[in-house]
């Protein structure tokens, strides 16, 4: 049986912040902090997740199951209660899948269904004051080398997508919002020839209360 155990650590100090929490299972990937830096999640080799708040060290909510390993993890609230998770499993051989789901941290439940893109994850916008987020993922074809991208915006507070899937050519390396209201993104992307050598870049709006260009 492996167990794995998570600790918080003040770097100031060098002191442990609060118990040893232990975890059933093997902690492959580091964990994934937010960006305000109070809460972290650690999963283990079987889909296990605990959210830690990083000034008590302790286990915050319950424990819940992911699917894949873990890319992102983002807060949709201050408080922590609701969370957006974006996982990828698959293999170079097989092919990745994208999953991004929101969860209530307390009870561990998933809201609403969960977002499935074909391919690895790229990235994700996230507009927590407008209830949407914009996740990426991204193929590559083997033999030209060229990038197919597939964006879908996710309602946070419904936990369920708006409109369908996109489908579009190119490498996205830029999502940045057009409005205040986070109703209009741009997306900027680049486009590969492999017959002439050449890359070209190409801007696409995305209405987000519709999930449509």
């Amino acid at each position: 049986i492996v167990n794995s155990l998570v600790s918080v650590i003040d770097t100031a100090t060098g002191a442990q912040t609060g118990s040893t929490l232990t975890l059933a299972g093997r902690a492959d990937r580091p964990p994934l902090v937010s960006a305000d830096g109070t809460r972290a999640l650690v999963a283990n080799n079987a889909g296990t997740a605990v959210i830690l708040n990083t000034a008590t060290g302790g286990q915050t909510g319950a424990t819940f199951t992911l699917t894949g390993e873990p890319q992102d993890f983002q807060l949709l609230t201050a408080d922590g209660s609701r969370v957006l998770i974006t996982t990828v499993d698959g293999s170079d051989l097989t092919g990745f899948t994208t999953r991004a789901a929101v969860f209530d941290t307390a009870s561990g439940g998933q809201i609403g269904s969960t977002v499935t893109l074909r391919g690895a994850f790229s990235g994700s916008l996230l507009r927590a004051d407008a209830g949407r987020a914009l996740i990426v993922s991204y193929t590559r074809s083997p033999l030209l080398g060229t990038i197919t991208s597939r964006v879908a915006v996710l309602n946070t507070t419904t936990g369920k997508q708006t409109g369908f899937t996109q489908t579009l050519s190119g490498e996205i390396f830029g999502a940045d919002p057009l409005r205040a209201d986070g109703s209009r993104v741009v997306l900027t992307r680049r486009i590969w020839n492999p017959f002439t050598m050449s890359g070209a870049a190409r801007m696409t709006v995305i209405n987000t209360s519709t999930g449509w260009p």
